[in-house]
């Protein structure tokens, strides 16, 4: 009898602790699931791939979004992401003139991040986001530049005002992963910037491919 008596006692306290256990567990979620980050700032590097790293360094990556939840497990970010790299020529399509790359790109636009969590005790999840929007590059219009500078003095007036640092634009596409640990995080993106196909200025050796890579904090 004492035997079944420890039996039903030990029983009993495993059904507590497992209650318990759950118990915590759902709190732990409820407030893992309460806890919403809406400002990310980011910073890294973005380093070109194939062709594209004749006409681009290694450069130094900021990012700014605004997050809104969908769900429990989908968000999307409003912002931009932007490089500072250093100026590079690059031949215009089908010419040997050259052009000069200046020290601003990026794109703007939206992510779109599943979340996965993997501890809600920690807040530790993993996000796996797809990101689209305009992306941009902008560059010296050299021939432009020449072009204007040999026109007649008598053709020119007071008031023109060329410009000739200008944008190369295209569609951009983003594939990211993120490893989030409470406000801080670390996150690699995939770039695709088709520039030629949306610009007369670069053919296909100016490159679209390039990867960031960083850290992010959230609150």
């Amino acid at each position: 009898m004492k035997n079944i008596g420890f039996l039903i006692i030990a029983l009993c306290a495993a059904v507590h602790l497992r209650g318990q256990e759950l118990k915590d567990s759902t709190i732990a979620a409820g407030v893992y699931s309460a806890r919403f980050e809406r400002v990310v700032a980011e910073g890294g590097v973005t380093v070109p791939l194939g062709s594209m790293r004749q006409h681009m360094n290694v450069a130094p990556n900021i990012g700014f979004w605004i997050r809104q939840k969908r769900s429990e497990r989908s968000v999307v970010n409003y912002g931009t992401s932007l490089n500072f790299p250093a100026q590079r020529r690059f031949n215009y399509s089908r010419s040997e003139e050259t052009a000069i790359t200046r020290s601003f790109s990026g794109f703007v636009g939206a992510q779109f991040d599943k979340v996965f969590p993997l501890s809600y005790r920690r807040y530790v999840d993993v996000e796996w986001g797809t990101a689209v929007g305009y992306a941009f590059y902008f560059y010296d219009d050299l021939r432009a530049r020449d072009a204007y500078a040999a026109l007649p003095r008598d053709v020119k007036t007071d008031k023109d005002n060329p410009t000739f640092i200008k944008p190369l634009s295209s569609v951009f596409i983003g594939q990211s992963l993120k490893l989030r640990i409470r406000d801080f995080g670390m996150q690699a993106r995939y770039n695709f910037t088709p520039y030629s196909a949306f610009s007369r200025v670069v053919d296909s050796s100016f490159g679209m491919h390039s990867v960031s890579i960083g850290l992010f904090y959230r609150q």
